[in-house]
């Protein structure tokens, strides 16, 4: 792409289904996707990591993630499970299951519109509706029923309203990242990451930040590889899906001891688990 041209808006299903991934690579992203926080206390990084992608990786990347998105949700089953949740009834292993799978699906696509559309942020309806099912799922696991019911209320209404109608809109409304505007943006991304990893003492609200981080580098280098299959970016991931499943033990922790009344969650602070912190550090230092 010539450096002076103007990415072209991709929308609506014919465009984004182009090229038109095979389920095998689908059901490939969506492994990754499972395996996201798997911990591999020996995973180590033996060479540098990349941050430059080619326009039409970039591109397929983000289609990748759409049609995972677009063809593997079952929104009518979805929303069953959300009907049965807003009438107060706990979720079976079976619900929940379906709906930790279709809530990773779309945090999926909301990272992937970080990192692969060319304004490197948050699409407002889908980052809503996305938190949301977050809170919710945290308030069934712990078995908090009073903020379950509340939750499952309100995303009982924005799932079957116009507001899902701009979920979509945000899902289809995609411009390509240009190679540098991706570039810079991981750079900058990196900067952050380096300054929450250098701090001795941090909050739950901090730690989670800084996780966020984490968890969206696993979800870009997970997409990546199967556009670009390499060992060496299935090293990548396995690396950070180590660093992703210790602060997600870790967080769970702290979201136990929220719930519990012991910690405060944007006020209280403990140490940076060194061995998290060694590992951030040394991913860096990789690039």
């Amino acid at each position: 792409m010539p450096m002076n041209s103007q990415p072209q808006k991709i929308s609506g299903r014919k465009q984004l289904s182009d090229p038109f991934f095979s389920e095998d690579a689908l059901n490939t992203l969506f492994q990754n996707i499972q395996d996201n926080d798997i911990i591999t206390e020996n995973a180590v990084l033996e060479k540098g990591i990349p941050l430059d992608l080619s326009d039409e990786e970039i591109s397929s990347c983000y289609k990748l993630c759409w049609q995972l998105f677009d063809r593997h949700v079952d929104i009518i089953a979805f929303r069953k499970i959300i009907s049965e949740i807003a009438l107060c009834r706990e979720p079976g292993a079976e619900a929940r299951l379906l709906y930790k799978h279709v809530r990773a699906r779309f945090k999926h696509l909301r990272f992937a519109r970080v990192y692969f559309d060319q304004r490197h942020c948050y699409a407002f309806a889908m980052n809503f509706f996305t938190a949301i099912l977050g809170n919710l799922q945290d308030s069934f696991k712990n078995k908090r029923k009073p903020s379950m019911c509340f939750l499952a209320f309100w995303a009982n209404i924005l799932v079957r309203t116009p507001f899902y109608n701009l979920v979509r809109r945000d899902t289809d409304n995609y411009i390509p990242s240009s190679r540098k505007g991706l570039r810079n943006f991981l750079e900058a991304e990196n900067i952050k990451l380096a300054e929450a990893a250098a701090s001795s003492r941090l909050t739950a609200k901090k730690f989670h930040d800084l996780r966020k981080i984490i968890s969206r580098k696993v979800a870009f280098y997970d997409s990546l590889r199967v556009i670009r299959p390499s060992k060496e970016l299935d090293n990548i991931s396995l690396y950070l899906a180590t660093i992703n499943g210790l602060m997600g033990n870790m967080h769970d922790r702290l979201i136990e001891q929220k719930f519990s009344g012991t910690l405060d969650y944007h006020k209280d602070e403990f140490p940076m688990p060194p061995d998290v912190q060694k590992r951030i550090l040394h991913f860096l230092a990789m690039h």
